[in-house]
């Protein structure tokens, strides 16, 4: 019995061997990695999620710098929700945006973030906040801030602030020979190039170029060839009327304001095309180049670009102050384009802004895209509103739609008005009319009249 036993453990433990041997060979062992293999991915993973930071944020600070704001926000907003951005850095980034659409609030409101309350921020956003303060002429406040500023960002400067210490100066200080003080005993020439940036940035800021023009002969050919330099060199030329100069100064040059130049100089010279050639490439070279923008606008109405017109408007930031003149201004490129329709919704909207304070300008479209569109009860509610304001077109455009409702559903018909055998004059008065010639009876002769004797001439009447 026991030997049976034994012969039953020998043969289980064999089938047992053989079931691990087969399961050893369908799977690989897999052994666990060591201490330093696992340090080494960390490394890795460190490194790569550093570099897709640096990657973003590179692409971010060049979208702001070539003005595609829009899409900088995009890559803020996605970056917020991921490990690749803190958020302090998103939120200094967009107070950066806001400041540059002219936001001056929403960066404030931004930077007063707890975020943004740290000492190590502080040299990161102080020069907006300052900025932003003295825009929205918080002198104050301003003052305060810049106090705070000064202390946390001097060490770092290599100009001593000298454009910061400026500005503020000008805004919150009273001393009235600040302008004067900046540029005396100042030999440009002998400046490094960061500070020979700032002086020439001052002298077009302050109108100074007086006090840097008569050193320009002594520049060097270090300073000559920097691109940033001979820009501002040259419009500083440009600003004190050396337009020659200028231009031989800035003509080899391909950046956003040079391009600009070079068209300011064509729409001088009334070659409005190539004008706004020049204006498009500066606007491609910097997407929110608003100098570009500014001149785009009114030459492509005067070119008949209204679609083109039309995108450079929406480029332009849209403010509590102005958005009655840009919608009304885009509703007038719609309308030249025959997009009436949408010029209608646009033109809605000023109306709403206004609360029935339109200007005439205004009404004036309105009654115009209701006259194509055949709305008359629309057309003479606006044509008479024009007409109260002294709009002689609209005057007659409200008596006709008044007289002669369906007047203007003709303005698109082929049909004629008349029939085919009209006539304007009827065949029995043609009849009346004799094919003769008219001949003068007894002309007079203008020489006996000038012998005729002037006393022989009585002009008063005899008394009877």
């Amino acid at each position: 019995m026991r030997i049976k036993y034994v012969i039953f453990c020998l043969l289980a433990l064999g089938i047992t061997n053989t079931i691990w041997a087969d399961e050893f060979n369908r799977k690989t062992m897999v052994f666990p990695n060591s201490q330093y293999k696992l340090a080494e991915e960390t490394l890795q993973t460190k490194q790569f999620e550093a570099s897709k930071k640096l990657e973003i944020l590179s692409k971010i600070k060049y979208l702001i710098i070539r003005g595609n704001l829009d899409y900088a926000k995009v890559l803020l907003k996605e970056a917020s929700i991921s490990t690749d951005f803190s958020k302090p850095i998103q939120l200094r980034y967009l107070a950066m945006i806001y400041f540059i659409e002219g936001k001056y609030q929403l960066a404030l409101d931004i930077l007063n973030r707890k975020e943004l309350a740290t000492f190590q921020a502080e040299p990161r956003v102080c020069f907006i906040r300052t900025l932003s303060l003295v825009i929205l002429d918080k002198e104050n406040r301003a003052k305060k801030a810049w106090e705070k500023c000064f202390d946390s960002t001097l060490s770092y400067s290599s100009t001593d602030l000298l454009w910061m210490r400026t500005l503020v100066s000008l805004k919150i200080n009273e001393n009235k020979s600040t302008i004067e003080n900046i540029f005396k005993d100042i030999s440009v020439e002998n400046l490094d190039k960061e500070s020979l940036r700032i002086y020439l940035k001052l002298a077009l800021y302050l109108n100074q170029q007086d006090k840097v023009i008569p050193r320009f002969k002594f520049f060097s050919e270090e300073v000559l060839s920097d691109t940033t330099l001979r820009e501002l060199i040259g419009f500083n030329y440009y600003r004190a009327g050396q337009v020659e100069k200028a231009y031989s100064v800035i003509e080899s040059l391909n950046t956003a304001n040079s391009e600009i130049f070079k068209g300011n100089l064509y729409s001088f010279q009334e070659r409005y095309d190539l004008a706004y050639a020049q204006y498009k490439l500066a606007l491609n070279l910097k997407n929110n180049s608003l100098n570009a923008i500014d001149r785009l606008i009114p030459l492509s109405w005067k070119l008949g670009q209204y679609r083109e017109g039309l995108k450079f408007l929406q480029k332009n930031p849209v403010t509590p102050k102005n958005r009655v003149e840009h919608y009304t201004l885009m509703a007038a490129f719609l309308t030249l384009d025959d997009k009436t329709q949408s010029s209608e919704q646009v033109l809605d909207q000023v109306i709403e802004f206004t609360n029935r304070g339109e200007p005439l300008e205004v009404s004036q479209l309105i009654s115009y895209n209701s006259v194509k569109q055949h709305k008359t009860d629309k057309a003479s509610l606006f044509s008479g509103s024009s007409c109260q304001k002294y709009d002689g077109i609209n005057c007659w455009i409200n008596a006709m739609v008044g007289i002669w409702p369906e007047a203007f559903e003709k303005e698109k018909s082929k049909q004629k008005i008349h029939g085919k055998d009209f006539k304007y004059i009827p065949d029995e008065l043609t009849l009346l009319v004799k094919d003769e010639s008219f001949e003068e009876v007894n002309p007079l002769d203008q020489k006996k009249i000038e012998e005729m004797d002037n006393n022989l001439i009585n002009l008063l009447p005899e008394n009877n």
